[in-house]
């Protein structure tokens, strides 16, 4: 029995730790867009295994303290099941991460970490350029170019090469907005040509 207090105390550490990281690693991004230790932190954060990413907003009454002041659509009711949250400390809305990585880009439009990360999302959403990263788990590969096509996210494809576009015209000679242009497009082409 005086194991099990220990192990109560790790893991409420741990969960302290990762609010701690999550909060700092924030706050670092939206200082400094160009620093890839915070990208790379919430990039851990969110392939840790105590954390379950959903593309939509976290089930109500779900403690979710890293998306409380983003807004994000709503849940599909498929996705409230209390089961679905079994086993996990928090639910985490890559829709939220998105609008975080927007928010960086609006002040460090040529920031090639914070685009980095975006693509990654993008990949992990199922809607966007395939990540060079290698995926979470052997088991799980990235999406296809036909999975993306049918995903809601690709509904926002017009809204991101309008972000693109607004980052080529808030610093001339963005590469890296320019080459996420040219991802997105290739996806969409590539997307159109298994369609037919």
């Amino acid at each position: 029995r005086a194991t099990a207090p220990a192990s109560a105390d790790a893991r409420a550490a741990a969960a302290r730790d990762e609010r701690e990281l999550e909060q700092s690693s924030r706050v670092l991004a939206l200082l400094n867009g160009h620093c890839y230790s915070a990208w790379h932190a919430r990039k851990r954060l969110l392939l840790a295994p105590s954390v379950l990413v959903a593309l939509d907003a976290p089930p109500s009454g779900a403690s979710c303290p890293r998306d409380a002041d983003l807004p994000a659509p709503r849940v599909p009711a498929a996705d409230r099941s209390e089961r679905a949250l079994d086993g996990f400390s928090r639910v985490v809305s890559l829709r939220g991460e998105l609008a975080l990585s927007a928010l960086v880009l609006r002040r460090f439009a040529a920031a090639p970490d914070a685009w980095a990360h975006r693509r990654w999302l993008l990949s992990r959403a199922g809607a966007g350029p395939p990540s060079r990263a290698p995926a979470a788990s052997a088991g799980d590969p990235p999406p296809s170019p036909a999975t993306r096509a049918s995903t809601p996210a690709l509904a926002d494809m017009d809204a991101e090469l309008e972000r693109c576009d607004a980052a080529c015209a808030a610093k001339r000679a963005n590469y890296y907005a320019a080459q996420q242009r040219a991802c997105l497009l290739y996806t969409s082409d590539a997307a159109d040509e298994e369609d037919s």
